[in-house]
Protein backbone atom coordinates (compact mmCIF):
# COMPACT_ATOMS: atom_id res chain seq x y z
CA UNK A 1 0.00 0.00 0.00
CA UNK A 2 2.81 2.41 0.90
CA UNK A 3 4.56 1.74 -2.43
CA UNK A 4 1.31 2.28 -4.34
CA UNK A 5 0.60 5.57 -2.56
CA UNK A 6 4.13 6.91 -3.11
CA UNK A 7 4.14 5.92 -6.80
CA UNK A 8 0.65 7.30 -7.51
CA UNK A 9 0.80 10.69 -5.80
CA UNK A 10 -0.15 12.62 -9.00
CA UNK A 11 -3.14 10.32 -9.59
CA UNK A 12 -4.26 10.67 -5.97
CA UNK A 13 -4.06 14.48 -6.26
CA UNK A 14 -6.21 14.37 -9.40
CA UNK A 15 -8.77 12.19 -7.60
CA UNK A 16 -8.80 14.62 -4.67
CA UNK A 17 -9.29 17.58 -7.05
CA UNK A 18 -12.13 15.73 -8.78
CA UNK A 19 -13.73 14.96 -5.41
CA UNK A 20 -13.47 18.64 -4.35
CA UNK A 21 -15.08 19.66 -7.66
CA UNK A 22 -18.05 17.35 -7.04
CA UNK A 23 -18.34 18.33 -3.38
CA UNK A 24 -18.77 21.95 -4.50
CA UNK A 25 -20.81 21.16 -7.63
CA UNK A 26 -23.62 19.01 -6.32
CA UNK A 27 -24.70 21.08 -3.28
CA UNK A 28 -24.97 24.09 -5.62
CA UNK A 29 -26.70 22.27 -8.49
CA UNK A 30 -28.71 19.70 -6.53
CA UNK A 31 -31.64 21.96 -5.58
CA UNK A 32 -32.04 22.98 -9.25
CA UNK A 33 -31.48 19.58 -10.87
CA UNK A 34 -35.03 19.38 -12.22
CA UNK A 35 -34.46 22.58 -14.22
CA UNK A 36 -31.33 21.37 -16.00
CA UNK A 37 -31.38 20.89 -19.76
CA UNK A 38 -29.26 18.54 -21.88
CA UNK A 39 -26.59 21.20 -22.44
CA UNK A 40 -25.91 21.38 -18.71
CA UNK A 41 -25.36 17.63 -18.48
CA UNK A 42 -23.10 17.67 -21.55
CA UNK A 43 -21.06 20.47 -19.97
CA UNK A 44 -20.77 18.50 -16.73
CA UNK A 45 -19.76 15.39 -18.64
CA UNK A 46 -16.91 17.15 -20.44
CA UNK A 47 -15.68 18.69 -17.18
CA UNK A 48 -15.50 15.19 -15.72
CA UNK A 49 -13.76 13.96 -18.87
CA UNK A 50 -11.03 16.55 -18.32
CA UNK A 51 -10.26 15.05 -14.91
CA UNK A 52 -10.35 11.50 -16.32
CA UNK A 53 -7.84 12.39 -19.05
CA UNK A 54 -5.58 14.09 -16.51
CA UNK A 55 -5.69 11.02 -14.30
CA UNK A 56 -4.89 8.74 -17.23
CA UNK A 57 -1.83 10.83 -18.16
CA UNK A 58 -0.34 10.24 -14.70
CA UNK A 59 0.33 6.65 -15.81
CA UNK A 60 3.02 7.84 -18.24
CA UNK A 61 6.23 6.26 -16.99
CA UNK A 62 9.68 7.78 -17.13
CA UNK A 63 12.60 5.52 -18.00
CA UNK A 64 14.84 8.06 -16.33
CA UNK A 65 13.95 10.62 -13.66
CA UNK A 66 16.27 13.06 -15.44
CA UNK A 67 13.68 13.19 -18.23
CA UNK A 68 11.06 14.80 -16.03
CA UNK A 69 11.22 18.01 -18.09
CA UNK A 70 10.30 15.96 -21.16
CA UNK A 71 6.82 15.51 -19.71
CA UNK A 72 6.25 19.28 -19.40
CA UNK A 73 4.75 19.69 -22.91
CA UNK A 74 2.27 16.90 -22.08
CA UNK A 75 1.52 18.57 -18.75
CA UNK A 76 1.00 22.01 -20.30
CA UNK A 77 -1.27 20.60 -23.03
CA UNK A 78 -3.41 18.84 -20.45
CA UNK A 79 -3.60 21.77 -18.04
CA UNK A 80 -4.40 24.12 -20.93
CA UNK A 81 -7.25 21.91 -22.10
CA UNK A 82 -8.56 21.39 -18.59
CA UNK A 83 -8.56 25.14 -17.89
CA UNK A 84 -10.20 26.20 -21.19
CA UNK A 85 -12.75 23.38 -21.14
CA UNK A 86 -13.61 24.05 -17.52
CA UNK A 87 -14.17 27.78 -18.06
CA UNK A 88 -16.25 27.22 -21.19
CA UNK A 89 -18.37 24.49 -19.61
CA UNK A 90 -19.07 26.57 -16.50
CA UNK A 91 -20.37 29.31 -18.78
CA UNK A 92 -22.24 26.78 -20.94
CA UNK A 93 -23.73 25.20 -17.83
CA UNK A 94 -25.07 28.53 -16.57
CA UNK A 95 -26.54 29.34 -19.98
CA UNK A 96 -28.04 25.86 -20.36
CA UNK A 97 -30.07 26.22 -17.18
CA UNK A 98 -32.33 28.67 -19.02
CA UNK A 99 -31.86 27.47 -22.61
CA UNK A 100 -32.73 24.02 -24.04
CA UNK A 101 -30.14 24.43 -26.79
CA UNK A 102 -27.38 21.85 -26.39
CA UNK A 103 -25.80 21.34 -29.78
CA UNK A 104 -23.38 24.27 -29.46
CA UNK A 105 -22.12 22.87 -26.14
CA UNK A 106 -21.39 19.53 -27.78
CA UNK A 107 -19.77 21.03 -30.89
CA UNK A 108 -17.47 23.42 -29.01
CA UNK A 109 -16.42 20.69 -26.60
CA UNK A 110 -15.73 18.30 -29.47
CA UNK A 111 -13.55 20.93 -31.18
CA UNK A 112 -11.67 21.64 -27.94
CA UNK A 113 -11.13 17.93 -27.37
CA UNK A 114 -9.81 17.36 -30.91
CA UNK A 115 -7.44 20.34 -30.61
CA UNK A 116 -6.22 18.98 -27.30
CA UNK A 117 -5.67 15.48 -28.71
CA UNK A 118 -3.62 17.00 -31.55
CA UNK A 119 -1.50 19.00 -29.10
CA UNK A 120 -1.17 15.95 -26.85
CA UNK A 121 -0.01 13.81 -29.77
CA UNK A 122 2.75 16.28 -30.67
CA UNK A 123 3.78 16.68 -27.02
CA UNK A 124 3.88 12.92 -26.46
CA UNK A 125 5.88 12.42 -29.67
CA UNK A 126 8.49 14.82 -28.32
CA UNK A 127 8.46 13.05 -24.95
CA UNK A 128 8.84 9.61 -26.58
CA UNK A 129 11.79 10.83 -28.67
CA UNK A 130 13.59 12.07 -25.56
CA UNK A 131 12.90 8.77 -23.79
CA UNK A 132 14.20 6.73 -26.75
CA UNK A 133 17.35 8.84 -26.99
CA UNK A 134 17.96 8.39 -23.28
CA UNK A 135 17.51 4.63 -23.58
CA UNK A 136 19.98 4.47 -26.47
CA UNK A 137 22.54 6.58 -24.60
CA UNK A 138 22.18 4.39 -21.51
CA UNK A 139 22.63 1.23 -23.58
CA UNK A 140 25.66 2.71 -25.32
CA UNK A 141 27.26 3.64 -21.98
CA UNK A 142 26.68 0.14 -20.63
CA UNK A 143 28.09 -1.43 -23.78
CA UNK A 144 31.18 0.79 -23.84
CA UNK A 145 31.94 -0.01 -20.21
CA UNK A 146 31.91 -3.73 -20.99
CA UNK A 147 34.81 -3.30 -23.41
CA UNK A 148 37.23 -2.85 -20.50
CA UNK A 149 35.97 -6.13 -19.02
CA UNK A 150 36.28 -7.90 -22.36
CA UNK A 151 39.83 -6.62 -22.83
CA UNK A 152 40.69 -7.83 -19.33
CA UNK A 153 39.46 -11.30 -20.23
CA UNK A 154 41.74 -11.35 -23.29
CA UNK A 155 44.76 -11.38 -20.98
CA UNK A 156 43.72 -14.84 -19.83
CA UNK A 157 44.27 -16.13 -23.38
CA UNK A 158 47.98 -15.37 -23.49
CA UNK A 159 51.12 -15.56 -21.37
CA UNK A 160 53.18 -13.23 -23.51
CA UNK A 161 54.26 -10.29 -21.28
CA UNK A 162 54.39 -7.81 -24.18
CA UNK A 163 50.89 -8.64 -25.34
CA UNK A 164 49.60 -8.45 -21.76
CA UNK A 165 51.32 -5.07 -21.31
CA UNK A 166 49.67 -3.71 -24.48
CA UNK A 167 46.29 -5.09 -23.40
CA UNK A 168 46.72 -3.42 -20.02
CA UNK A 169 47.42 -0.13 -21.78
CA UNK A 170 44.37 -0.56 -24.03
CA UNK A 171 42.20 -1.37 -21.01
CA UNK A 172 43.40 1.76 -19.22
CA UNK A 173 42.65 3.84 -22.32
CA UNK A 174 39.09 2.51 -22.33
CA UNK A 175 38.67 3.18 -18.60
CA UNK A 176 39.82 6.77 -19.05
CA UNK A 177 37.62 7.33 -22.12
CA UNK A 178 34.26 9.04 -21.80
CA UNK A 179 31.25 6.77 -22.21
CA UNK A 180 29.10 9.63 -23.52
CA UNK A 181 29.17 8.77 -27.22
CA UNK A 182 27.22 10.56 -29.94
CA UNK A 183 26.32 10.14 -33.62
CA UNK A 184 29.82 11.22 -34.66
CA UNK A 185 31.48 8.44 -32.66
CA UNK A 186 28.98 5.65 -33.38
CA UNK A 187 30.85 4.20 -36.36
CA UNK A 188 34.20 4.10 -34.54
CA UNK A 189 32.58 2.48 -31.51
CA UNK A 190 31.21 -0.29 -33.73
CA UNK A 191 34.67 -0.71 -35.31
CA UNK A 192 36.26 -0.85 -31.86
CA UNK A 193 33.87 -3.57 -30.73
CA UNK A 194 34.59 -5.58 -33.87
CA UNK A 195 38.34 -5.19 -33.27
CA UNK A 196 37.97 -6.56 -29.71
CA UNK A 197 36.12 -9.57 -31.13
CA UNK A 198 38.88 -10.02 -33.69
CA UNK A 199 41.54 -9.97 -30.95
CA UNK A 200 39.59 -12.57 -29.03
CA UNK A 201 39.59 -14.82 -32.11
CA UNK A 202 43.31 -14.30 -32.76
CA UNK A 203 44.31 -15.10 -29.20
CA UNK A 204 41.95 -18.08 -29.01
CA UNK A 205 43.52 -19.76 -32.04
CA UNK A 206 47.09 -18.88 -31.00
CA UNK A 207 47.79 -16.45 -33.83
CA UNK A 208 51.26 -14.97 -34.40
CA UNK A 209 52.38 -12.41 -31.88
CA UNK A 210 53.00 -9.85 -34.62
CA UNK A 211 49.40 -10.20 -35.86
CA UNK A 212 48.01 -9.84 -32.32
CA UNK A 213 50.16 -6.78 -31.61
CA UNK A 214 49.00 -5.21 -34.87
CA UNK A 215 45.37 -5.84 -33.83
CA UNK A 216 45.94 -4.15 -30.47
CA UNK A 217 47.57 -1.14 -32.17
CA UNK A 218 44.60 -0.89 -34.54
CA UNK A 219 42.23 -0.96 -31.57
CA UNK A 220 44.23 1.79 -29.84
CA UNK A 221 44.14 3.88 -33.01
CA UNK A 222 40.37 3.45 -33.43
CA UNK A 223 39.78 4.37 -29.77
CA UNK A 224 41.98 7.46 -30.12
CA UNK A 225 40.08 8.65 -33.20
CA UNK A 226 36.78 7.96 -31.44
CA UNK A 227 37.78 10.08 -28.46
CA UNK A 228 38.98 12.90 -30.72
CA UNK A 229 35.66 12.89 -32.57
CA UNK A 230 33.85 12.99 -29.25
CA UNK A 231 35.83 16.05 -28.15
CA UNK A 232 35.29 17.78 -31.51
CA UNK A 233 31.51 17.21 -31.51
CA UNK A 234 30.51 18.10 -27.97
Amino acid sequence: MRKFILSKVPLILVIIAFAIFNVIYWPVVGPHISKLHAGAWIAYGFMCLGFVITGALTFIRLRSQTNFTATLPVFFADVGYLFVAFIFNVIAFCVSIKSPEWIYVLVVNAVLLLLFLGALLMAYKSFARVEDNTARRTQKVRQFRTYAIEIGSLKDLTEDPEIIAELNKLQEDVNYSSTAGNSATAEKEVMFGEKIEELNSLLSVGADKEEVMKGIKDAQRILKVRNQLLMANK
